[in-house]
């Protein structure tokens, strides 16, 4: 073999070393980044990270990462997305409440808004809220419910212990 030959082949393995090195390296890079996810500790890293929000959510942290505690959840950490208004009729007068993206329901709402008779807020459950937001719930499944694409039952049970003691058909 001459010179050439050999110059082309040594080339060739260390192509192909680099490639297998790559591959490599590119599988654990991917196997760690996925352990992290899959036990929550990529939501610790980001939480680190990222600079808290000026409202924050309260959370406990569950087997799969962080989930919010319902039980102490305040209209002051409920924050709106979008901007909107809603009139509605009280006792004669009709009363507005108008909001911006980024504004907590606390701070455009008053304690008497939840006593009229149109917002009913104690007559409120799914079928209503639904027919109001045009949503068929018949066609949504489980899956469209964004927490159950992150938070396992476990974790759900933990955060609404009333579900514990719940039978698969009394939960619509």
């Amino acid at each position: 073999m001459n010179k050439q030959q050999v110059d082309k082949k040594q080339l060739q393995r260390n192509n192909d070393a680099k490639i297998r090195y790559l591959i490599f390296f590119g599988l654990i890079f991917f196997l760690f980044i996925h352990s992290f996810w899959k036990h929550g500790v990529l939501n610790q890293a980001i939480g680190f990270i990222v600079p808290p929000a000026s409202a924050q959510v309260p959370f406990v942290e569950g087997e799969g990462g962080f989930i919010p505690d319902w039980s102490r959840l305040r209209f002051s950490d409920m924050i709106i997305s979008n901007d909107g208004k809603i009139t509605y009729s009280i006792n004669g007068r009709t009363e507005t409440r108008t909001w911006s993206a980024g504004q907590s329901i606390a701070e455009f709402m008053e304690l008497g808004d939840f006593e009229t008779p149109n917002l009913a807020i104690e007559k409120l459950n799914l079928a209503t809220i639904a027919k109001a937001q045009n949503l068929g719930l018949n066609r949504l499944k489980l899956i469209d419910f964004e927490p159950m694409r992150w938070q396992t039952l476990p974790n759900l049970v933990a955060a609404i212990p009333t579900l514990q003691k719940a039978t698969i058909n009394s939960v619509k």
